[in-house]
């Protein structure tokens, strides 16, 4: 798809994109005014599921630095990229009543100008790619409700739950044997587990 140009919200601070046709992700590029601070460490990304008939879904709503580091398993080079996905391997498809919309905003960043490109795949799904931040400072455990993976960072010390019945309790030796990368720790988890969680105060549920 050939670029396309972005109204930038320069009072504001903010640009949205839509999109309303199947979708894997989205390639930004952003402008910046001479001496303008760097955009990337301060950049927010918000992506909703708009609905005509229902409640609008947030699917992400982190820096975009950090929702990178987050989905960093999946997507092992997106850390250098202006990828913003929308789902994990296929595009996501979209009903005539639903559209993404895509906000991107930051505070300091002179921003003139941006440009967005879509990318498509040859696969498509209908479960877009979902990151619920967790924090665990009040409560260490956590109920995964929908999602399908559990995001744990280096701080972790372990995890515990209770599968059929069972307790299973695994430590982060073990949880880190199984990676290259000690950094990308993606447990899968079933809808509505009760995980309890040692070591760190913030953990991220994903659905994908």
């Amino acid at each position: 798809m050939i670029q396309s140009n972005v109204y930038v919200n320069q009072a504001g601070k903010n640009a949205q994109i839509e999109i309303k046709d199947p979708a894997h992700s989205i390639v930004f590029g952003a402008s910046l005014a001479a001496g303008s601070p760097a955009l990337d460490p301060e950049l927010q990304v918000k992506i909703e599921l708009v609905s005509k008939n229902r409640p609008n879904q947030v699917l992400v709503d982190l820096k975009f630095v950090e929702f990178k580091e987050v989905i960093r398993p999946m997507f092992k080079g997106i850390k250098i990229m202006s990828l913003i996905p929308l789902a994990l391997s296929d595009n996501l498809i979209l009903s005539a009543d639903n559209k993404i919309l895509i906000t991107l905003s930051w505070k300091t960043a002179n921003v003139t100008s941006m440009t967005y490109t879509v990318n498509t795949l040859k696969s498509n799904t209908y479960t877009p790619l979902v990151v619920k931040a967790v924090d665990l400072t009040q409560n260490r455990t956590l109920d995964t409700e929908y999602f399908t993976a559990l995001r744990l960072n280096d701080e972790i010390h372990g995890i515990e739950t209770i599968v059929d019945g069972n307790k299973i309790y695994q430590s982060r030796d073990l949880l880190w044997a199984t990676v290259t990368d000690s950094n990308d720790v993606l447990v899968k988890v079933d809808p509505n587990q009760k995980i309890t969680v040692e070591g760190s105060d913030q953990c991220y549920l994903i659905q994908y």
